[in-house]
């Protein structure tokens, strides 16, 4: 059987993370991002599966891949429960973060007869400490780089505020949570959010990084620019920067190179669709 857990038990998986880089699962975990935790036993688990809420990123498994009892019931869980639950959110495919060969082969051997079933590369840069920062990019005159703040979001502040307002919700329970924990920078263009970075996922002192340029701004390095200022201000306020991205997202490789992060480690993304 695998059950969902309540979020005031989610501190039981911490020990399940041990030896697991996801800092979007840790994040999930510790509370700072918004999720759902299923596992095998509430008292005691031995095996879960997140789902992350934020931006409806997917989902990771976490714990032991040859727990007999979660595998036994997970074809059906998926089928007769969370697929319901994943298109009651619009999605129309499940999307899973696997970080150990294990874990990859126990759902390669479960998911691979499941229409259109794919595993892709992630990438994961972080920024080696013992480095400078690149030179700075040139900056294009027509925008101005902001720090972001609340007071960006009151009404009439921007033209588009209530994009970024969408965009924060995406990842964090309130935008409160995000301006006391998280860091970000916007490009303005008359008076329009025209691109921004921010932090996505927060575990410890360690961030991830979303990035959005709207479209009719796009080409003119602005994600460059701000990835720069939020390496730059996560190095003085000592966060560790962490960069996932798609292995075939050659744009977002080359910003994280560009902005002096180097890459540490791979993992794998098991998908299918219904």
């Amino acid at each position: 059987m695998i059950k969902e857990l309540d979020k005031k038990d989610f501190y039981k998986c911490l020990s399940l993370l041990q030896g697991n880089p996801s800092i979007e699962a840790r994040a999930v975990i510790e509370g700072n991002n918004p999720g759902r935790v299923f596992v095998d036993d509430p008292k005691n688990p031995g095996t879960g599966l997140i789902w992350f809420h934020s931006n409806d990123l997917g989902f990771a498994f976490i714990g032991d891949p040859e727990n007999g009892p979660f595998n036994d019931s997970l074809n059906d869980f998926v089928d007769n429960y969370l697929v319901g639950e994943m298109k009651r959110r619009g999605l129309n495919g499940m999307y899973a973060a696997v970080y150990h060969h294990e874990w990859e082969r126990t759902l390669s051997a479960l998911f691979q007869d499941n229409e259109g079933f794919g595993i892709d590369n992630q990438r994961v840069y972080k920024f080696d400490e013992q480095n400078n920062l690149p030179p700075s990019p040139v900056f294009d005159s027509r925008y101005e780089i902001v720090k972001l703040t609340k007071q960006m979001l009151e009404k009439g502040k921007l033209k588009n505020g209530a994009f970024l307002q969408k965009k924060i919700q995406e990842f964090w329970i309130t935008t409160e949570d995000f301006f006391q924990e998280g860091v970000g920078f916007a490009a303005i263009h008359n008076n329009e959010v025209a691109s921004l970075c921010f932090s996505a996922f927060v575990a410890g002192n360690t961030h991830t990084v979303d990035i959005e340029t709207l479209e009719g701004h796009r080409g003119n390095g602005l994600a460059g620019m701000l990835a720069y200022e939020f390496v730059k201000k996560c190095r003085e306020q000592k966060i560790t920067v962490y960069w996932d991205c798609m292995e075939i997202n050659e744009p977002s490789n080359a910003v994280a190179k560009k902005t002096g992060l180097t890459k540490r480690f791979e993992y794998r993304v098991v998908y299918f669709n219904f």
